[in-house]
Protein backbone atom coordinates (compact mmCIF):
# COMPACT_ATOMS: atom_id res chain seq x y z
CA UNK A 1 0.00 0.00 0.00
CA UNK A 2 1.00 3.12 -0.65
CA UNK A 3 0.52 5.98 1.75
CA UNK A 4 -1.40 9.35 1.21
CA UNK A 5 -1.82 12.69 2.89
CA UNK A 6 -5.64 13.58 3.09
CA UNK A 7 -5.23 17.15 4.55
CA UNK A 8 -2.98 17.94 1.20
CA UNK A 9 -4.14 20.87 -0.43
CA UNK A 10 -1.96 20.71 -3.51
CA UNK A 11 -2.54 17.35 -5.65
CA UNK A 12 -0.14 14.84 -5.56
CA UNK A 13 0.02 12.39 -8.40
CA UNK A 14 1.56 9.24 -8.59
CA UNK A 15 2.05 5.94 -10.61
CA UNK A 16 2.15 2.40 -10.01
CA UNK A 17 3.79 -0.25 -13.09
CA UNK A 18 4.98 -3.21 -10.97
CA UNK A 19 2.42 -5.11 -9.35
CA UNK A 20 2.94 -8.36 -7.44
CA UNK A 21 1.65 -11.78 -8.22
CA UNK A 22 -0.36 -12.60 -4.97
CA UNK A 23 -2.49 -15.64 -6.08
CA UNK A 24 -0.69 -17.77 -6.62
CA UNK A 25 1.73 -16.90 -3.94
CA UNK A 26 4.86 -16.23 -5.89
CA UNK A 27 5.39 -12.58 -5.14
CA UNK A 28 7.15 -12.23 -8.85
CA UNK A 29 7.21 -8.61 -10.06
CA UNK A 30 5.02 -8.27 -13.47
CA UNK A 31 5.37 -4.78 -15.51
CA UNK A 32 3.23 -3.85 -18.61
CA UNK A 33 -0.06 -5.35 -17.61
CA UNK A 34 -1.48 -2.62 -16.04
CA UNK A 35 -0.67 0.96 -15.27
CA UNK A 36 -2.16 2.74 -12.69
CA UNK A 37 -1.94 6.59 -11.59
CA UNK A 38 -3.54 8.15 -8.89
CA UNK A 39 -3.97 11.54 -7.77
CA UNK A 40 -5.12 12.99 -3.87
CA UNK A 41 -6.12 16.53 -3.06
CA UNK A 42 -7.96 17.88 -0.35
CA UNK A 43 -11.32 16.13 -1.66
CA UNK A 44 -10.52 12.75 -1.71
CA UNK A 45 -8.05 10.35 -4.43
CA UNK A 46 -9.08 9.88 -8.10
CA UNK A 47 -7.34 6.76 -9.89
CA UNK A 48 -6.90 5.87 -13.72
CA UNK A 49 -6.55 2.07 -13.99
CA UNK A 50 -5.35 0.58 -17.37
CA UNK A 51 -5.64 -3.03 -17.88
CA UNK A 52 -3.18 -3.33 -20.72
CA UNK A 53 -3.63 -7.28 -20.99
CA UNK A 54 -6.53 -7.99 -20.02
CA UNK A 55 -8.03 -11.41 -19.40
CA UNK A 56 -11.09 -12.91 -21.68
CA UNK A 57 -14.14 -10.63 -21.95
CA UNK A 58 -16.35 -13.38 -20.74
CA UNK A 59 -19.62 -11.40 -20.71
CA UNK A 60 -21.36 -12.79 -16.86
CA UNK A 61 -24.72 -12.15 -15.02
CA UNK A 62 -23.10 -8.98 -12.52
CA UNK A 63 -25.36 -7.14 -10.42
CA UNK A 64 -24.11 -4.41 -8.64
CA UNK A 65 -22.84 -4.48 -5.18
CA UNK A 66 -22.07 -7.76 -5.12
CA UNK A 67 -18.33 -9.62 -5.81
CA UNK A 68 -17.14 -10.28 -9.14
CA UNK A 69 -15.94 -13.43 -11.02
CA UNK A 70 -15.03 -12.23 -13.69
CA UNK A 71 -11.65 -10.16 -14.36
CA UNK A 72 -11.78 -6.62 -12.19
CA UNK A 73 -9.78 -4.19 -10.25
CA UNK A 74 -10.17 -3.22 -6.85
CA UNK A 75 -8.88 0.00 -4.93
CA UNK A 76 -8.41 -0.20 -1.24
CA UNK A 77 -8.38 2.91 1.06
CA UNK A 78 -7.46 2.49 5.11
CA UNK A 79 -8.35 6.08 6.62
CA UNK A 80 -6.91 4.93 9.92
CA UNK A 81 -4.17 2.98 8.80
CA UNK A 82 -4.87 0.27 11.16
CA UNK A 83 -4.71 -2.41 8.20
CA UNK A 84 -7.48 -4.19 10.27
CA UNK A 85 -10.47 -2.36 8.04
CA UNK A 86 -10.06 -1.64 4.58
CA UNK A 87 -12.65 0.63 2.88
CA UNK A 88 -12.81 -1.74 -0.67
CA UNK A 89 -14.22 -0.48 -4.12
CA UNK A 90 -14.30 -2.23 -7.27
CA UNK A 91 -15.12 -2.12 -10.70
CA UNK A 92 -15.09 -4.58 -13.96
CA UNK A 93 -15.31 -4.39 -17.46
CA UNK A 94 -18.81 -4.42 -17.76
CA UNK A 95 -19.11 -1.46 -15.59
CA UNK A 96 -20.52 -2.86 -12.52
CA UNK A 97 -18.68 -2.42 -9.47
CA UNK A 98 -19.14 -2.67 -5.75
CA UNK A 99 -17.75 -1.12 -2.36
CA UNK A 100 -17.08 -2.68 0.64
CA UNK A 101 -15.34 -3.08 3.72
CA UNK A 102 -12.61 -5.98 4.22
CA UNK A 103 -11.90 -6.91 7.93
CA UNK A 104 -9.57 -9.20 8.85
CA UNK A 105 -11.77 -11.31 10.91
CA UNK A 106 -14.88 -11.40 8.76
CA UNK A 107 -14.09 -10.57 5.25
CA UNK A 108 -15.42 -8.82 2.48
CA UNK A 109 -18.94 -7.50 2.69
CA UNK A 110 -20.57 -5.48 0.64
CA UNK A 111 -23.59 -3.74 3.20
CA UNK A 112 -21.26 -0.65 3.36
CA UNK A 113 -21.99 2.06 0.62
CA UNK A 114 -19.42 4.28 -0.64
CA UNK A 115 -19.86 7.49 -2.53
CA UNK A 116 -17.74 6.99 -5.55
CA UNK A 117 -18.07 7.65 -9.09
CA UNK A 118 -16.23 5.63 -12.04
CA UNK A 119 -16.66 4.60 -15.09
CA UNK A 120 -15.51 2.41 -17.73
CA UNK A 121 -13.91 2.14 -21.24
CA UNK A 122 -13.60 -1.03 -22.69
CA UNK A 123 -11.63 -1.37 -26.24
CA UNK A 124 -10.66 -4.82 -27.95
CA UNK A 125 -7.01 -5.15 -26.32
CA UNK A 126 -7.25 -2.94 -23.11
CA UNK A 127 -9.68 -1.50 -20.85
CA UNK A 128 -9.88 1.84 -18.65
CA UNK A 129 -11.52 2.13 -15.45
CA UNK A 130 -11.42 5.84 -13.59
CA UNK A 131 -12.93 6.93 -10.44
CA UNK A 132 -12.97 9.74 -7.43
CA UNK A 133 -13.28 8.47 -4.55
CA UNK A 134 -14.23 11.21 -1.81
CA UNK A 135 -12.44 11.97 1.73
CA UNK A 136 -16.07 12.32 3.03
CA UNK A 137 -16.61 8.71 3.11
CA UNK A 138 -14.63 8.40 6.18
CA UNK A 139 -14.18 9.12 9.94
CA UNK A 140 -10.49 9.57 10.96
CA UNK A 141 -10.24 9.17 14.43
CA UNK A 142 -7.83 12.44 14.87
CA UNK A 143 -8.47 15.62 14.37
CA UNK A 144 -5.02 16.61 13.83
CA UNK A 145 -5.00 18.37 10.02
CA UNK A 146 -2.13 16.12 8.94
CA UNK A 147 -4.02 12.29 7.52
CA UNK A 148 -1.81 9.59 6.63
CA UNK A 149 -3.89 7.27 4.22
CA UNK A 150 -2.79 3.54 2.84
CA UNK A 151 -3.84 3.35 -0.34
CA UNK A 152 -3.46 -0.06 -2.24
CA UNK A 153 -5.14 -1.52 -5.65
CA UNK A 154 -5.48 -5.16 -6.94
CA UNK A 155 -6.28 -6.94 -10.19
CA UNK A 156 -8.51 -9.89 -9.52
CA UNK A 157 -8.54 -12.39 -12.80
CA UNK A 158 -11.49 -14.48 -13.82
CA UNK A 159 -12.50 -16.72 -10.89
CA UNK A 160 -9.36 -15.20 -8.83
CA UNK A 161 -7.11 -17.53 -10.50
CA UNK A 162 -4.65 -15.00 -10.48
CA UNK A 163 -4.54 -11.82 -8.30
CA UNK A 164 -1.61 -8.53 -8.93
CA UNK A 165 -1.51 -6.01 -6.32
CA UNK A 166 0.51 -3.40 -5.12
CA UNK A 167 3.44 -3.59 -2.93
CA UNK A 168 2.94 -3.53 1.10
CA UNK A 169 4.22 -0.38 2.76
Amino acid sequence: MQTANAANTGNIQREVKTLYVVQPRSLQSTTYEIALKYTTNSLGVSFTVNILKPESYGQRAQENDSIFENEHVRFYLSPNTDKRNLFVFGVNHQNAYFDGIHNDQSGLTTDWNGQWTYSVERYDDYWLAKGQIPWSNFSFQSEDELKIVKLGFAKHGNYQQRILATKSV
